[in-house]
């Protein structure tokens, strides 16, 4: 019987690199660090349901994103330095949403407000969730809707919702913007701890005049 892995691989787009994959330095995140080399081994970067889904390469000169430098500690994630910490970012979702692994699992984070929560026990079980899930709550709708109007979106680019899902904005096509994916949680991640503890309903004003596409 396929394996629910194997029919994701035999549907993605990809290697987007050669093996290179550091097992020892995955090996760190314990088992499911280990699931991840194994992942990766098999092959190493892709895309997902017409590049809904982005998994990153273990390492690449050549390429946008690796999984070894976009977890780095001083970039993007000092923005969201109070809840991701201790998590590994492997993959993220149409609209710039990541998948990461801690001591426990796969879990799925809120790059608009910096929560996490359990995705899968295993990468069987996430990859099992995906293709049960066709991408409909992982942005396809929006990604195909976007790429049918502008062609292919650029490798290291997601779709930013220019007036945030948390206040209102939608997944419209005319609230869309495709912005560099570390740009992007330079921004959400800012914003993210601004208003961590306001309540809700709270009244905010929010200026970024970095180049997102965001509203000020």
């Amino acid at each position: 019987m396929d394996t629910n892995i194997k029919k994701i691989l035999d549907n993605a787009a990809g290697p987007l690199v050669r093996p290179n994959v550091d097992r020892p330095a995955l090996a760190q995140w314990g088992a499911h660090g280990l699931e991840l080399a194994d992942l990766l081994e098999k092959m190493n970067g892709f895309f997902l349901i017409e590049s809904t889904i982005h998994v990153f390469p273990w390492t690449s000169s050549q390429r946008k994103i690796s999984i070894e430098k976009f977890n780095a500690k001083d970039g993007w994630r000092s923005a969201y330095w109070h809840n991701c910490a201790n998590l590994l970012f492997f993959a993220a979702d149409a609209f710039g949403n990541l998948f990461g692994i801690d001591g426990d699992g796969i879990v799925f984070f809120d790059a608009e407000t910096g929560d996490w929560i359990p995705w899968a026990s295993t990468f069987e079980e996430w990859a099992g969730k995906i293709l049960a899930d066709r991408g409909e709550t992982l942005g396809y709708p929006a990604m195909e809707a976007w790429q049918d109007a502008n062609g292919p979106i650029d490798e290291g680019k997601r779709l930013l919702p220019k007036k945030g899902l948390v206040f209102g904005g939608t997944t419209e096509l005319a609230n869309l913007a495709a912005v560099d994916l570390v740009d992007s949680l330079g921004y959400r991640g800012d914003l993210a701890t601004q208003i961590k503890d306001l309540p809700d309903g709270a009244t905010i004003c929010v200026e970024w005049t970095g180049n997102t596409g965001a509203h000020k």
